[in-house]
Formats: structure tokens, C-alpha cells, sequence
């Protein structure tokens, strides 16, 4: 019990380096089992897009994604919902533009 309220008492003086050095050695870095290390709920998790969800689509590469949202197909409601939600049509290809642009200007 006092081993915690040691650590309790430490973290108060967190504002100091060296106190956050000395925490930061007793500090383990796990990866959640429920979420993957994305830290997202697994609520959030859940909902998928073309069979992947919110941690798939971000660990994809641009190539990848641009691959991926150029060949995947929707529905007339999800459609409606791209252009209520993000005010746009989900045929841009704004991960092409994006992908030819940036990654391989000269």
C-alpha cells in the first residue's frame, strides 16, 4: 500500500524532469488486447467500411488507400451519407491528387 501512495506522491511532482524520468522506468507500454494499441473503442472498431474498419484504413499506406477507396463500392445510402457528412462526392479522387502531388513531386 505505501508503494502506491510513493508513486501517488511523485506523479503530484510529475512537473519536475526528473521525477517523470524516474516514472517513466516503472511505466510498462502494452499493447491493448481490445483495441490493437489504436486506442479506439472497440464501438468504434466495429464499424466497417468495404470490410475494414477506422485502424485498418489508417495503417494502410496512401497507395494502398488510394487502391482501396477507388475500387470499393457504395451503396446509395452510404453515398448520401459521404455527401451529408464530408460534403463531398466519394468519387473525388482526392487520395489520388494527393498521392501523385505530394509523394512523388520531384
Amino acid at each position: 500500500m505505501a508503494f502506491y501512495k510513493y508513486f501517488k506522491y511523485i506523479e503530484r511532482k510529475s512537473y519536475k524532469l526528473h521525477y517523470r524520468v524516474f516514472l517513466s522506468r516503472f511505466r510498462g507500454y502494452t499493447t491493448c488486447d481490445e483495441c490493437g494499441g489504436s486506442r479506439l473503442r472497440k464501438e468504434v472498431l466495429n464499424v466497417r467500411v468495404g470490410g475494414k474498419n477506422i485502424r485498418e484504413l489508417v495503417n494502410m499506406t496512401i497507395e494502398d488507400a488510394n487502391r482501396f477507396f477507388r475500387d470499393i463500392a457504395l451503396s446509395k445510402y452510404e453515398r448520401a451519407c459521404c455527401q451529408t457528412h464530408f460534403g463531398r462526392n466519394p468519387e473525388t479522387p482526392s487520395l489520388y491528387r494527393w498521392n501523385r502531388t505530394w509523394l512523388y513531386h520531384p
